[in-house]
């Protein structure tokens, strides 16, 4: 009876897909993406037992009649060796071709591909070429990497916070959180646009409900401040919470100040020290990865790689002979040789640790020109502790000109990306400025 049923049903499902082929063929659907979709039934096991070769058959079947969907798909295939043996270079060559077709999700791949040289040869230009072009068919990471980009000077682009502001916003109209949280910050700080808190605090409330919890610790400031909304510390509270939540370290310590001193929440001793806890664990655990540093132990296959000029491998050389192993104490002269080595080739960590030995003249001369430089190199690369020194440097003018307004841009950068030292920089001068302007001498 069971049996009867179920082939009963499986005749209503082949009749019914059968029926669907039949209408797609009169209304014009091409084969090829007939095709693609069959594929996509053996990829997840719909109808039919799961079979990646199967599924690869399909998709090449769907390449070959010119579906670009299946050409990217069938390169992405050949890219991470799935249904078939890994090949880079096909990958590119079929991800290219789907890219030609004017599809936009492959000419971000294949401009991914370029930056990277994977699959490739390195090619900025190409790379920024084919980034530009599926931006303007409206490929939402791209356009947010062309915000990223102008906003700091890389990519093969001029840095144009203009520019920059209008891509994000283009991503963000179209619903990516995190581009929503930089058409806040924009408004917010006047950078590329006009300031407008009240914009500022609506993007950031879109990325918020999105569910990004450094835009949902940037609305709580907001309500907590009264920034382009009236004051609501309750819903600050909350919105407090939901980053805290999610991981952010400065949300963890404001959700422990809100439960000890009453504020928005029932005061809660208890909870208070229970958050301040969980920030601290925080804050250790981040001590590298904001970063983007996973430590390794020092080994000798580790300096093989460095001495076949792994620029990565060079740096954890580095910072192991930085820190010393077991009895051994730190090499600051061999260290910093790693830390050249490393820069040379690019990597914005080096740069930073280079440019402190400089600045303080371990295991090198003493050089605050050099300092400036290479803390220049990794700010522009986007590294948050390179940010944050080339700003120090530029608020006490050391190794270049004193420039305030620039010095603070960068330390704000830095704590954008959630890097603590900055973030403590930025909130005592907040608590300092209050205190200024609520002082009874003040004469305004």
């Amino acid at each position: 009876m069971i049996y009867s049923v179920k082939r009963k049903i499986v005749k209503v499902i082949a009749g019914t897909i059968l029926l669907i082929v039949i209408l797609l063929s009169v209304v014009g659907w091409s084969y090829g993406i007939l095709q693609a979709n069959i594929a996509g039934a053996y990829d997840h096991g719909i109808l039919v037992e799961k079979n990646p070769k199967k599924a690869v058959e399909w998709i090449q079947k769907s390449a070959e009649k010119g579906n670009r969907y299946g050409t990217r798909l069938l390169g992405q295939c050949y890219l991470h060796g799935y249904g078939v043996e890994k090949n880079e270079e096909k990958g590119f060559q079929w991800i290219k071709k789907a890219a030609e077709k004017n599809y936009p999700d492959a000419q971000h791949d294949i401009s991914t591909l370029y930056y990277q040289g994977y699959g490739c040869e390195k090619n900025q230009e190409e790379g920024l070429r084919w980034r530009i072009r599926a931006a303007e068919n409206g490929q939402i990471e791209a356009q947010k990497e062309l915000g990223e980009q102008y906003t700091w000077g890389k990519g093969g682009l001029q840095k144009n916070e203009t520019e920059a502001f209008r891509w994000y916003e283009k991503a963000a109209r179209q619903g990516s959180r995190d581009a929503q949280e930089s058409v806040g910050y924009c408004y917010f700080n006047g950078v590329g646009v006009q300031k407008d808190e009240k914009k500022a605090f609506e993007w950031t409330k879109k990325s918020a409900e999105q569910g990004n919890p450094r835009a949902q610790f940037n609305l709580g400031v907001s309500y907590f401040q009264g920034l382009g909304v009236s004051v609501d510390k309750k819903k600050a509270f909350e919105w407090y919470l939901k980053s805290a939540e999610g991981g952010i370290d400065r949300a963890q310590l404001q959700v422990a100040d809100c439960y000890q001193k009453g504020e928005g929440a029932i005061k809660d001793e208890k909870q208070a020290a229970y958050w301040f806890s969980k920030a601290a664990e925080k804050q250790k655990e981040e001590k590298w990865k904001v970063l983007g540093i996973q430590e390794q132990p020092y080994s000798e296959d580790l300096l093989k790689k460095a001495e076949k000029g792994d620029a990565t491998a060079a740096l954890l050389v580095g910072l192991n002979l930085m820190r010393g192993t077991g009895d051994t104490a730190g090499d600051f002269k061999k260290a910093a040789e790693w830390f050249q080595k490393s820069a040379d080739q690019g990597n914005a960590n080096a740069q930073y640790f280079l440019g402190s030995y400089y600045l303080a003249g371990l295991g090198v001369d003493k050089n605050l020109e050099k300092a400036r430089y290479w803390s220049e190199k990794s700010a522009q690369q986007g590294n948050a502790a390179g940010q944050l020194a080339l700003g120090s440097l530029y608020l006490g003018g050391i190794g270049g000109k004193k420039d305030e307004k620039e010095g603070f841009k960068w330390i704000e950068a830095s704590a954008r990306q959630g890097y603590q030292p900055a973030q403590n920089i930025i909130e005592l001068g907040k608590k300092l400025y209050q205190a200024k302007t609520q002082s009874p001498t003040n004469p305004q």
